[in-house]
C-alpha cells in the first residue's frame, strides 16, 4: 500500500484541456442592434425598485433607456445595445426576486 501512495504522489497532476467560458458573448452581428428588453420583475417596496433600474442601468455601456411600464409599474424596459437579456434576468433575480422575461424586440433606430 506504501508503494501505491508513493506512486501517486509522484505523478504529475492531470490538467483539465477543457476551459469554460464566464459568459456568452453574442455574434458580432448582433451587437450593432439595438434591442428593447421587458421584464416583469415582483417588486415589494420602493428599494426593490430602484434596485432594478439600478441593475438594468448597470448591464453594458451600451444602455440608452431604463424605465418601468406597467398598469403598476411593475415591469422594468432596458434599451440599448449589446446587451446580455438572458444574464440581466439572473442579475435581477439574485438582487430583487422574482424576474421573468417577457420579450425582446428590435428597436428602430431611424
Amino acid at each position: 500500500m506504501y508503494r501505491r501512495v508513493t506512486q501517486l504522489m509522484l505523478q504529475e497532476p492531470q490538467t483539465n484541456t477543457y476551459e469554460r467560458k464566464a459568459s456568452f458573448t453574442p455574434p458580432k452581428r448582433f451587437h450593432k442592434m439595438a434591442k428593447k428588453i421587458l421584464m416583469s420583475v415582483n417588486m415589494r417596496c420602493e428599494k426593490c425598485r430602484s434596485a432594478a433600474l439600478k441593475i438594468g442601468g448597470q448591464t453594458t455601456a451600451g444602455v440608452t433607456f431604463v424605465g418601468l411600464e406597467g398598469k403598476e409599474k411593475d415591469q422594468v424596459v432596458v434599451i440599448g445595445e449589446g446587451i446580455d437579456a438572458a444574464g440581466l434576468v439572473l442579475r435581477l433575480r439574485k438582487k430583487v426576486g422574482f424576474a421573468d422575461l417577457i420579450s425582446v424586440t428590435d428597436v428602430d433606430t431611424s
